[in-house]
């Protein structure tokens, strides 16, 4: 490999690296997540304890493509801004109210 070609390589790799560290990592999209969210309280909605059995929880993860950590990762991305948080948590409420208003999605 000649000098010429590794240094003119060299600016390109950090930009590359700096750009890359410097980015938010990859997370699902606010409607993944508040659609997660209100299936997931609905499946507790629906148990009988008001706890979400951990299969039930899968299946809901399962269904919707999402994992915990891609909650989890969502949460700490966006957790340090609390108007959006807000917004977000509004979001998931008026579909939650939206969802227990029909009589034949609760129960």
């Amino acid at each position: 490999m000649s000098v010429r070609w590794r240094t003119g390589l060299l600016p390109g790799v950090a930009v590359a690296c700096v750009a890359a560290c410097g980015s938010e990592p990859e997370t699902i999209s606010r409607d993944d997540f508040v659609g997660t969210y209100v299936g997931l309280r609905l499946a507790e909605l629906r148990g009988s304890d008001q706890v979400i059995a951990p299969e039930v929880r899968d299946s809901v993860l399962a269904a919707r493509g999402v994992t915990e950590e891609d909650l989890t990762t969502f949460a700490e991305l966006h957790g340090d801004d609390p108007v959006y948080m807000a917004r977000l948590w509004g979001e998931v409420e008026d579909s939650l109210e939206e969802y227990t208003s029909r009589p034949d999605t609760v129960r």
